[in-house]
């Protein structure tokens, strides 16, 4: 009885990591000069058979300080067979869609990068691209999903005090002054 449950807990463990797939985006954070293109990957790691068939991808940004270039399958994503691909980046409202769709019986298995996105940094200031990926096996279920958000850092541009920093300072160069006269 003790052999037979612990074959079962160990064929459960072996099953639950060969679903074990992860989606990132790399870099998580990034620190970029204004008027240059910046990229950005979509990984997955640990796609099992049957394997990866359907992927969307959708980010979002503030079109005043990013904008989308273009959105293009990475190598791991043409593993496997053709693709069917679909693509849109809108900078008005400030998105970049992809989907990819596998044409055939195989999906991508095991690791890689399945999108690509390129940017452009338009100005200096902080801002976010929010993402959502959704990643399918060739049955149609939803194998993994994630959300999340990349900090880009626009260097460069002026800096401009705020009012209390000048305040700061017009204080410190009084003080200085008082000083100065007591000592003379």
């Amino acid at each position: 009885m003790k052999k037979a449950l612990f074959a079962m807990v160990l064929a459960m463990v072996v099953a639950a990591s060969a679903q074990a797939l992860t989606i990132g985006l790399v870099p998580s954070a990034l620190t970029v000069t204004p008027s240059t293109i910046f990229v950005i990957d979509v990984v997955v790691t640990g796609a099992a058979a049957p394997g990866v068939e359907v992927i969307d991808v959708v980010v979002t940004y503030n079109p005043a300080l990013v904008t989308g270039v273009d959105a293009a399958e990475g190598a791991w994503m043409r593993t496997g067979g053709p693709l069917l691909e679909f693509e849109e980046v809108n900078n008005v409202a400030g998105y970049v869609s992809y989907t990819a769709a596998r044409l055939g019986p195989n999906g991508s298995t095991g690791s890689g990068t399945a999108v690509t996105l390129t940017f452009h940094c338009e100005g200096p200031g902080l801002t976010a691209l929010a993402y959502y990926v959704n990643v399918s096996d060739t049955n149609g279920d939803i194998i993994a999903d994630g959300t999340g958000v990349i900090e880009i850092q626009q260097g460069g541009g002026q800096v401009i005090p705020e009012p209390m920093t000048l305040a700061l300072v017009g204080v410190a160069l009084t003080a200085l002054g008082v000083v100065a006269r007591k000592r003379s």
